[in-house]
């Protein structure tokens, strides 16, 4: 059984996506996968679910990774917000995207969240998607980053660098589809792992 670590914001508003993360979560289970909850913010629990502190999470214990999106990906995890293609990543979240992907192991990442996987590993030049009409992708594409339009409803596999990415509310989308892109990015993660 495939070991999954969740790299979440956390759950207060304007942090982690609700129905993006409950997707995911469907989609483990589905898929037969263990997971832990990590979250930058501990302080809003998720129902039935532990939250672990960031600091803890140690790549070496899991198979893969994955970021649930939300805007605190964008003022949280990342200046991105305010700084865009000067941003900086969170020096903790940064670390841990750098050591799954030392240790080549895949990494997913949705909605937003691909921006901050981006940034990181933007010097290995991963492909991602940022969904079909997101007015900035030029920015990302700043960092030689190859950025794909993509519906809600897929995702997008960069094999180089083993970054599984889905646009979820990127796009004007229903919960269902939202749900279908997560869930062929979650069932491409667990074979990948």
């Amino acid at each position: 059984m495939r070991k999954i670590a969740i790299l979440a914001v956390g759950f207060a508003p304007n942090q982690s996506e609700i129905t993006e993360t409950i997707s995911l979560l469907i989609s483990l289970s589905e898929f037969k996968a263990q997971f832990k909850i990590f979250a930058f913010d501990r302080s809003t629990p998720l129902n039935h679910h532990e939250l672990y502190d960031l600091e803890s999470l140690n790549p070496k214990d899991f198979d893969a990774l994955v970021l649930p999106g939300g805007i605190g990906n964008a003022t949280h995890l990342s200046t991105w917000s305010n700084d865009k293609i000067k941003m900086t990543v969170n020096p903790t979240v940064e670390k841990i995207i750098k050591q799954f992907y030392e240790e080549s192991k895949p990494i997913g990442a949705i909605c937003m969240a691909p921006i901050v996987v981006a940034k990181v590993l933007a010097k290995h030049n991963p492909n991602i998607t940022l969904g079909e009409n997101f007015s900035e992708t030029h920015l990302v594409e700043g960092w030689k980053v190859t950025v794909e339009k993509c519906p809600s409803t897929d995702y997008i596999t960069c094999r180089d660098t083993k970054v599984i990415t889905t646009p979820a509310y990127m796009n004007d989308a229903t919960p269902f589809q939202v749900f279908t892109g997560i869930r062929g990015l979650t069932k491409e993660l667990v074979e990948m792992a």
